[in-house]
């Protein structure tokens, strides 16, 4: 069962997480091999169909998901546009084709890398850019408007949730389970402040996905559970969750 959050409220927990892996089999990969362009668009659509019909155990977002950055601000977005769909899959349709020979699970990661990259941009550091292409706001019928991905797509705007809320749909769409993760207590380079990350659990074994510190790789034991039990979680030296709980001045070590 996918484990919902409501933006940064986390209640007592200081980790949220939603997660979860399409109920059937995905043959991805023959869909990523279809040749004829517009029949390989329809097979996509229906695949995200699927995954957004039963959103309770995918923990796909859905198009009217509101994935909150800052839910203080109302800094949010919304996963909502199919065409980076079709993206990732022109993307792996070209690469299979040229690597047939390399490993499917690292023309995958790379695949996504490349496609949330490409459509987002790197993010520039201006803070200011990306809280006004995030902000909410009330249309002339007071209805709350969330931003699409659309709103800053190319704009070198988008950081760890941006990146983390994508790259999780896409990870689903090769069937594998991933874990989309909120942490409030992270620590990087003597910063305290919150993090988006994904976690994908795949051939029996966990890898972290962090696109906005350029960090993927296989991880040791089970960090769901170092998650779920509120303690440190740390890689390279990065406190991603639970900092607070180190005790030692100076960090992890």
């Amino acid at each position: 069962m996918a484990q919902f959050y409501n933006g940064f409220m986390f209640d007592a927990s200081t980790v949220a997480m939603r997660y979860g892996k399409h109920n059937e089999p995905i043959d991805y990969k023959t869909i990523a091999l279809i040749d004829d362009e517009q029949e390989r668009n329809k097979q996509v659509d229906m695949l995200v169909s699927s995954l957004i019909a039963d959103s309770e155990n995918t923990g796909f977002f859905r198009p009217d998901d509101i994935i909150y950055i800052n839910r203080l601000l109302g800094n949010a977005i919304k996963v909502d546009d199919n065409e980076i769909y079709y993206q990732f899959f022109n993307m792996l349709n070209a690469r299979f084709k040229e690597f047939p020979d390399k490993p499917t699970g690292a023309i995958v990661m790379r695949s996504i890398t490349d496609t949330v990259y490409d459509y987002f941009g790197k993010f520039d550091g201006d803070y200011k850019k990306r809280n006004s292409l995030t902000s909410g706001y009330f249309d002339d019928n007071d209805d709350l408007v969330i931003p699409s991905i659309r709103d800053i797509k190319g704009q070198n705007a988008a950081a760890c949730v941006e990146y983390s809320a994508l790259a999780h749909n896409l990870w689903l769409l090769t069937g594998v389970t991933s874990y989309f993760v909120l942490s409030k207590d992270a620590a990087f380079e003597g910063s305290n402040d919150g993090h988006a990350f994904v976690i994908v659990e795949y051939g029996e074994k966990f890898r972290l996905f962090d696109l906005a510190q350029e960090v993927a790789g296989l991880l040791q034991g089970n960090p769901i559970e170092t998650l779920q039990n509120n303690k440190p979680f740390i890689v390279n030296n990065m406190v991603y969750a639970n900092a607070s709980s180190i005790k030692k001045p100076g960090g992890p070590k």
